[in-house]
């Protein structure tokens, strides 16, 4: 029972540490929202919850691992005693095993959104700043309030990529600015902020797109 209890306050800890990542990825997966606001107040606190994910983590090894009291009593009650002892303890460990890979996942979640996003949003400016093939292109530039955190940011970016005509999306996190190349002829900006709202996001849009050949509309606010 103390093992299970040390490994449930792993997992809410290291939950609770990525709280600014995780939880947006979790409720925007169900469509329940982004949850920013939460994950945000959560952040600041990061360290100090995956120290204390860290030290449930190892009191559970130390209970699962340590030496157990040898019981006296009859050879064939003690030997009974000992197998059923053996199997709880195998699957004690097996449990723990399945609970720190899940507990490190989670606590590096935030880690491995920020270098996906880094790397996305890399190529994404290359091509809004050097891709001179598509002559109809334009861009548009929309404040999303709850980009907070590279998860948003990826959520986003896989939203608005779906859109038939989008080429590009790149995100800036400081500045809650989310930047999209797109085919004026294929997909209108009204297009591109409707699928962002629908992710649960709140979005203003930046007047003034950019059009890099033929003509577009300017992005109401």
């Amino acid at each position: 029972m103390k093992k299970m209890g040390f490994l449930l306050g792993a997992m809410l800890t290291a939950l609770a540490a990525s709280a600014c990542c995780v939880l947006p990825a979790l409720l925007g997966a169900i469509g329940a929202g982004t949850a920013a606001g939460f994950g945000a107040v959560l952040a600041p606190y990061r360290p100090y919850f995956i120290v204390l994910t860290l030290l449930f983590l190892g009191t559970g090894f130390y209970f699962a691992y340590r030496p157990e009291p040898k019981e006296g009593g009859s050879c064939c009650v003690a030997d009974s005693q000992t197998e059923r002892l053996r199997l709880s303890r195998k699957i004690s460990r097996f449990v723990l095993w399945g609970v720190t890979a899940i507990v490190l996942a989670t606590i590096l979640y935030p880690w491995l959104s920020e270098e996906q996003l880094r790397r996305e949003n890399q190529q994404a400016q290359l091509a809004l700043t050097h891709d001179t093939s598509r002559s109809a292109s334009a861009t548009a530039v929309f404040v999303v309030k709850e980009l907070d955190c590279a998860a948003c940011a990826l959520r986003i970016q896989q939203a608005l990529t779906r859109l038939k005509g989008v080429y590009a999306v790149s995100s800036d996190i400081k500045a809650r600015h989310v930047t999209v190349l797109y085919n004026p002829k294929q997909v209108a900006p009204e297009a591109l902020q409707a699928q962002l709202t629908s992710q649960g996001f709140t979005v203003q849009a930046v007047a003034g797109s950019k059009a890099k050949g033929g003509t577009c509309c300017p992005v109401g606010g």
